[in-house]
């Protein structure tokens, strides 16, 4: 599963202190939207009040699901530097809001500048090294999250390097960072949604490698933690899913969306109804998150190019437009998630050899993640390459022995396996 959560916000950021309002308190984020509104209407050239209006706003856009809020804090932000273009907590504040989109490049020069301003404050290295990891750059983004870990050892730190960890195959590592994130966020007053989020990054860490019970304990106590959140429903639902547990599934998605209607959670009904036999629902729900797809894409949330780009190769099939997406998607973002989804692309349109060189790209860190290795398998095998495609489609089994590809992937070992007794 392709990670969908978006990324963390500030460790230390002093602009991120509560106005009047208790941490537990639900609406906390609200009022402080609230109080600044009214503070920059009374004073439009108040930069603090403009500074503090975005850092709400990107907290909103987190908890709530609604990405809309990430074009308000650059807007807002972006006239709050106006007046003073060296102003480290909002070079901060904006770079985040980049990310949002997935404008990491713009994020990265904003993030860089703030790291010339204050080389030891830790908040610029956070969103600068999730820019830097999104766009390929791995070396650098572990230079950089090692001197925020330097700098203040923490949640947000801890976080971070457990993301890294697991892209390079350190899955322990990443549990150990996580569990570390988790406890250290939980004695230092984090955010609820934080916490909640690290549980269900958590769960989906287990989830990835087929510990469901593991998962569901991490989702159900990111739910307690976050009871108004969509995260966690989103992702217990995706378990409910792989278990078979249809209804209940279908429930939780509806809940979820509620909550946050994206359009990958309406794919994901049309799935389960489809995985129900029921098809005229199953073609309804793809049709409208289609639509949806293509409104936000319309609207600049260039972050769903991967999410069309999947769509187009496995639930509406259409290989060239599943291509052209995945390179759109690639311009944006060259992780390792990018040249997958590319190779799965070009393998539906029957360009192997392309299919393959992307396929090694996605390969290059050691990523344990089931579902590179059987499309590298796949693609090993329609060219011809026995040997590899065993090799990558045990791989991804042992990785995860109930990935959604499973089944396929037994399959074709199977008849890699008779042709070989066949041959003999």
């Amino acid at each position: 599963m392709t990670r969908k959560i978006i990324p963390l916000l500030f460790g230390s950021l002093a602009l991120l202190a509560p106005v009047t309002v208790a941490l537990a308190d639900p609406s906390r984020t609200d009022l402080e939207i609230q109080f600044w509104e009214a503070k920059l209407k009374s004073d439009p050239a108040n930069y603090i009040a403009g500074t503090k209006v975005g850092i709400a706003y990107l907290q909103k856009a987190r908890s709530s699901g609604d990405f809309s809020y990430y074009e308000k804090a650059d807007a807002v932000l972006t006239r709050a530097l106006e007046p003073k273009p060296d102003n480290y907590d909002v070079l901060v504040a904006l770079a985040f809001a980049k990310t949002g989109p997935h404008r990491f490049h713009e994020a990265i020069t904003l993030a860089e500048k703030a790291v010339q301003i204050r080389p030891e404050e830790p908040d610029a290295y956070g969103v600068l090294g999730d820019a830097l990891l999104e766009t390929g750059a791995v070396d650098r983004a572990e230079g950089v999250y090692k001197k925020l870990v330097a700098l203040e050892p923490g949640f947000y730190s801890y976080s971070r390097m457990a993301n890294l960890q697991e892209l390079k195959g350190d899955v322990a590592g990443a549990r150990a960072s996580l569990e570390s994130a988790r406890e250290m966020g939980a004695g230092s007053g984090a955010r609820p949604e934080d916490l909640a989020w690290c549980r269900v990054i958590l769960g989906e860490l287990h989830f990835n490698h087929g510990e469901w019970a593991a998962a569901e304990r991490e989702y159900a106590a990111a739910r307690k933690q976050l009871p108004g959140g969509y995260l966690a429903l989103e992702h217990l639902a995706e378990l409910r899913a792989a278990q078979h547990r249809y209804p209940e599934a279908l429930r939780l998605y509806q809940e979820a969306i509620a909550r946050a209607p994206h359009p990958d959670f309406y794919e994901a009904v049309g799935k389960v109804y489809l995985e129900m036999g029921n098809r005229t629902e199953g073609e309804r729900w793809l049709s409208r998150a289609l639509e949806a797809y293509q409104k936000s894409v319309d609207q600049g949330n260039i972050g769903y190019y991967r999410h069309l780009a999947l769509f187009f190769a496995d639930s509406r099939p259409d290989p060239a437009a599943a291509v052209q997406w995945a390179k759109k998607d690639l311009a944006v973002r060259q992780d390792v998630h990018a040249y997958d989804t590319l190779a799965w692309a070009l393998y539906r349109t029957g360009a192997f050899p392309e299919a393959a060189a992307a396929s090694k790209q996605a390969l290059r860190l050691g990523t344990k993640d089931a579902n590179l290795w059987f499309h590298a398998g796949m693609i090993a095998l329609r060219l011809g390459n026995r040997t590899d495609a065993r090799a990558d489609l045990k791989r991804a089994l042992v990785t995860n022995p109930r990935f959604s590809h499973a089944d396929e992937a037994q399959r074709a070992l199977r008849a890699l396996s008779a042709r070989a007794s066949t041959k003999r």
